[in-house]
């Protein structure tokens, strides 16, 4: 069961109580199948909306928090007046990948500027942040990659409406040779 079923369900079992009681007060004992059947339907509908709300709320707060701690090192790298650099920076890493030997992609060493419960933010010399995910990242480096550590990644994606690099580990990230 999932966290929304089970939110719509315990709503859904509190309107349909609230709902019956209240059709006994205002109808009699015929009022109590009318209280119920709404409640139930007006307390699964207001718990799954609360629940998306909740959800919502928590990405803008987590996505400003990011913001407020990334600005020191990359500015408002997800203004509109970033733009024209944005676009600059993706064609470059995007001709690089194209001109990467034997490989799809180019391997970038990048070094983590923080650390966040869902991923690593790196510094790979765009001017914008990289986005390694936590659940992408080789099992060692979760618990021992830390602010300052360079990391061997590949491009994987660009992020149009945040102005991010999201990346992947290369398969001996911490270790990679130069050269």
């Amino acid at each position: 069961m999932t966290l929304v079923e089970f939110i719509t369900l315990v709503f859904g079992g509190l309107g349909m109580i609230i709902g019956g009681f209240t059709g006994v007060f205002y109808g009699g004992w015929a009022g109590l199948l009318v209280g119920a059947v709404g409640g139930l339907l007006g307390g699964a509908f207001s718990g799954t909306v609360l629940y998306y709300i909740w959800i919502y709320v928590g990405i803008l707060t987590e996505r400003r928090e990011q913001h407020r701690s990334l600005r020191p090192h990359f500015g408002k790298y997800w203004s509109n007046e970033r733009n024209s650099d944005w676009a600059s920076s993706v064609l470059k890493l995007q001709q690089a990948d194209f001109s990467a030997e034997g490989s799809s992609r180019q391997r970038i060493r990048g070094k983590i500027v923080h650390v966040f419960r869902y991923g690593f933010v790196m510094d790979i010399g765009t001017g914008f942040p990289a986005m390694l995910d936590m659940l992408g990242a080789p099992e060692g480096m979760k618990d021992t990659a830390a602010t300052g550590d360079d990391i061997w990644v590949e491009t994987e994606r660009f992020d149009e409406s945040d102005h991010t690099v999201k990346v992947r580990a290369c398969e001996s990230a911490m270790t990679y040779p130069e050269g």
